[in-house]
């Protein structure tokens, strides 16, 4: 009987694995889909205490709820998932939650709190040596900095972030990184530089299928090229 119990609850939690990873795919194509799923796969975790279901449901959830401006929910979402990873020793997810709170606050312009949590994802990054999960904290703190006319320091993390893109090929982040350079150089007024990796960005993502990042270069040329007048 305690067999037949603990392979229920085995598949109970195999069931709300697959749950959560359907809802953390849609987070960004589709945030009220992700928040039905992440809601439903919160409650099934909570019916047989799967704290590593309710973690993950809430992070999808806190995610999924920045998406739609909703910011005060999302906040509260979110530093309920970290602490529960931090309880479970989940330091990959805890970090890449870390983000999502720097970028509800960066959604909030509340810029020093932005970089101190974009700054908290790199910092455990790199203390479990994940090169991506620090390239993407980096790729935060440089959002916020070209946001704030903090140019040079855009490009000092930027280009630290681009370092271990390439190094890992990874396109993901990559794109948003070419984006971000983009902005920046933009921002100097580098027009030539600016418009090189716009371009890249939207070549890259038009492999990829990214088709939101593509319109954000997409976005930058054009403001580029109405810059230098050329039309």
């Amino acid at each position: 009987m305690i067999i037949m119990q603990d392979t229920l609850v085995q598949i109970d939690t195999l069931a709300i694995d697959e749950l959560n990873s359907k809802a953390w795919s849609l987070n960004r194509k589709d945030a009220y889909k992700a928040i039905e799923l992440s809601t439903e796969a919160l409650a099934k975790s909570k019916e047989i205490n799967y704290k590593k279901g309710i973690a993950h449901a809430l992070k999808t959830l806190g995610t999924s709820q920045v998406w739609i401006s909703k910011n005060e929910e999302a906040l509260t979402t979110l530093f309920e998932a970290i602490a529960i990873f931090n309880e479970l020793g989940d330091k990959k997810n805890e970090a890449e939650t870390y983000y999502y709170v720097g970028a509800n606050f960066r959604y909030l312009s509340d810029y020093d709190s932005a970089i101190k949590y974009y700054n908290e994802c790199y910092s455990i990054n790199n203390q479990i040596g994940d090169e991506m999960g620090m390239a993407d904290g980096l790729n935060g703190l440089g959002t916020v900095y070209y946001s704030i006319e903090k140019n040079d320091k855009s490009l000092e993390v930027l280009l630290e972030s681009q370092k271990l893109c390439l190094k890992h090929n990874d396109k993901e982040i990559y794109v948003k990184v070419l984006d971000g350079l983009g902005e920046t150089y933009h921002n100097l007024k580098q027009y030539d530089l600016a418009l090189e990796h716009y371009n890249k960005c939207a070549s890259i993502c038009a492999t990829t299928g990214n088709k939101q990042v593509a319109a954000f270069a997409l976005d930058g040329l054009g403001r580029t090229y109405s810059a230098t007048k050329k039309y």
